[in-house]
């Protein structure tokens, strides 16, 4: 299992990494190694509380490793216990006075608790020791000397430790899980994109919805409708549509929900409206073409020309299409009210048209509805950062990661900078 681990956290694969961790544990429950390389997991995931845990047990055991004290300091600090990381930090300051990046962490959080004499105390420490560096004043009695690195890079101590035939050493060749290549990569703060229906081969869907299974069982061919959030071009979408416009199997209006589809692939958009208003016009209740038809209006907003008979420039005749794209899912959820999708994509609506605070709300609620929603989670991390909300914005982003969404944790790291 601790093999299993540490190869899954080289592949990114944390959440399972966690997994074989806790299988470590239920075999050995005083297992030093599981119980710090979980806690350090846990901490890039967003689980903060229960990576606490963790060092408390790792604590527990070794109460004089600063490594460990340090770790839980930086969590305790970012779940709010203000008083906990001071006392953690003090007691890495006695052990090493001249760890100064600890004076600021304590000085960071005396700071928030009003503690400002404290605060301006361990600062004016800071203050004194960089006096010293630019006159060249050695300071008088020795100094003590972190374990295998400078104190002042004490942050470069949250890595991953393996096991060692007679104790535990810091790991050689292991990826830093929290400070290693997958978040040294940038990656632009974008929100992903709406949800989408798209006519793919045949394969195992990446995201389900018992209406989309419902309408590919019928269609018994070797394509099948999809839910994804990448709207592109397909390279068979001629192929496909020529092979559809010929179709007499099919009930008429799944031939043209399909040719619809397919068109709006093709980015036939006008040829698309056409084929999904005879088939509102025979079921002004079809899921799949009302979903469809709010996919349209967007496409629409985002091509919008300004109006020659009225004063209305191309933003506001934007913002009526998509007015009328949340009148369509507010007829979807009538239909479906615990479709996740159809929320999601509400919320990206409502990003538009500049009401952040309802789009957090739509993504919450689709949250509710399905709590492995990788990509609410992602785009509800990136509005409650630009919002200020950086604790709950951290929590989202961790979550999505473990989940599956890898890029969050580059945002993660982000986020952890400006903080």
């Amino acid at each position: 299992y601790l093999s299993r681990a540490q190869a899954r956290n080289a592949l990114l694969l944390f959440d399972k990494a966690i997994a074989d961790y806790g299988q470590v544990i239920s075999l050995v429950p005083e297992h030093y190694v599981a119980h710090y390389n979980r806690g350090l997991l846990r901490a890039l995931v967003g689980d903060n509380n229960r990576a606490i845990k963790d060092f408390d047990f790792v604590l527990s055991l070794e109460p004089k490793n600063t490594i460990a004290r340090y770790n839980r300091a930086l969590l305790r600090e970012q779940t709010g216990n203000l008083r906990g990381a001071i006392d953690d930090y003090t007691q890495i300051i006695k052990e090493f006075p001249t760890f100064y990046y600890g004076y600021l962490a304590r000085a960071r959080c005396r700071r928030r608790i009003g503690d400002v004499r404290g605060a301006a105390n361990d600062e004016t420490v800071v203050a004194r020791a960089k006096l010293d560096l630019t006159f060249a004043q050695g300071r008088r009695r020795p100094i003590k000397k972190v374990v295998r690195r400078s104190e002042l890079e004490m942050k470069d101590y949250q890595q991953l430790i393996e096991e060692d035939a007679d104790t535990a050493r810091l790991s050689s060749t292991l990826a830093d899980a929290l400070h290693g290549k997958v978040q040294n990569r940038h990656i632009e703060r974008q929100l992903l994109p709406a949800f989408t229906l798209s006519v793919k081969d045949i394969g195992a869907p990446k995201y389900y919805m018992v209406e989309v299974q419902r309408f590919n069982t019928q269609l018994n061919k070797a394509e099948r409708v999809e839910v994804e959030y990448q709207s592109r071009k397909e390279d068979g979408s001629s192929y496909l549509l020529d092979r559809y416009n010929k179709a007499q199997s099919l009930q008429a209006t799944d031939s043209l929900l399909l040719r619809s589809l397919l068109r709006r692939q093709a980015y036939d958009l006008k040829g698309a409206e056409e084929d999904l208003d005879k088939v509102l016009h025979k079921d002004s209740l079809h899921l799949l073409g009302l979903w469809q038809k709010a996919l349209l209006l967007t496409d629409k907003a985002k091509t919008a020309t300004p109006l020659a008979t009225s004063e209305m420039n191309a933003t506001q005749v934007g913002a009526l299409f998509l007015q009328e794209a949340l009148a369509t899912y507010d007829q979807l959820q009538k239909l479906n009210p615990k479709n996740a999708y159809a929320l999601y994509n509400r919320a990206l609506i409502y990003v538009t048209l500049h009401r952040p605070q309802e789009a957090i709300a739509h993504l919450t609620e689709a949250i509710k509805h399905d709590a492995r929603f990788a990509e609410a989670y992602y785009n509800r991390g990136i509005l409650l950062w630009e919002s200020g909300n950086i604790e709950k914005a951290t929590a989202d982003l961790g979550r999505a990661g473990e989940l599956g969404l890898y890029p969050a944790y580059n945002l993660l790291k982000q986020l952890r900078k400006e903080k």
